[in-house]
């Protein structure tokens, strides 16, 4: 079965991507029903496993901290993305999260990577195509007609420097349905030295 670990942008943050989206719905083609995320690790994995790998997640010792949005960008022709600007905090939660999980990986459920043996050897590595130099961390904001960014009123800078205090990460399990939410997990305010 599929999971999936991942942060969610705050309130405040989520507000900022429903005004843009009523600001260019014209352009919008679609708009996913899943909740706006970023992803740390996708993994499959038996769900026999869930509550170890719940009890595992709880263990790490992860510690609050800032993201902040770079500019957008079309992924797969069409999805308009957010990219998360990635820094030492973001990617060593995204690396500390496959490490701890990367032993709980279902290897009879095998994800195609279009003859890509980079991602092919990462993943059997890692458990997660996505790993390090892979990992490319955004959130989707829609759907949209490419052509969105010929427009001259399109600010592709639009939410560069914005962002969120991290102080949560979920795990969330694929169903018919869509993405359903197994548990919230916070993080630690560490004390300054």
């Amino acid at each position: 079965m599929k999971y999936l670990v991942h942060l969610r942008p705050s309130r405040e943050f989520s507000d900022l991507v429903q005004s843009y989206r009523v600001m260019f719905s014209s352009h919008i083609t679609k708009i996913s029903k899943n909740v706006l995320h970023t992803t740390l690790m996708t993994i499959y994995m038996n769900p026999n496993d869930e509550e170890k790998v719940i009890h595992t997640l709880e263990g790490l010792t992860l510690s609050k901290f800032n993201v902040e949005m770079e500019n957008l960008d079309l992924f797969d022709e069409n999805s308009l993305v957010a990219r998360l600007r990635k820094n030492h905090d973001l990617t060593g939660v995204h690396i500390k999260v496959i490490d701890a999980l990367k032993k709980y990986i279902n290897r009879e459920e095998n994800p195609e990577f279009h003859g890509d043996k980079n991602r092919r050897a990462t993943y059997e590595e890692y458990g997660s195509p996505y790993y390090a130099e892979f990992y490319n961390p955004h959130l989707t904001i829609a759907h949209v007609n490419p052509e969105i960014f010929g427009y001259i009123s399109f600010n592709p800078d639009y939410f560069k420097g914005k962002g969120w205090l991290v102080s949560e990460f979920y795990l969330s399990k694929k169903e018919s349905d869509g993405w359903k939410t197994v548990r919230k997990l916070s993080l630690k305010q560490v004390e300054p030295e």
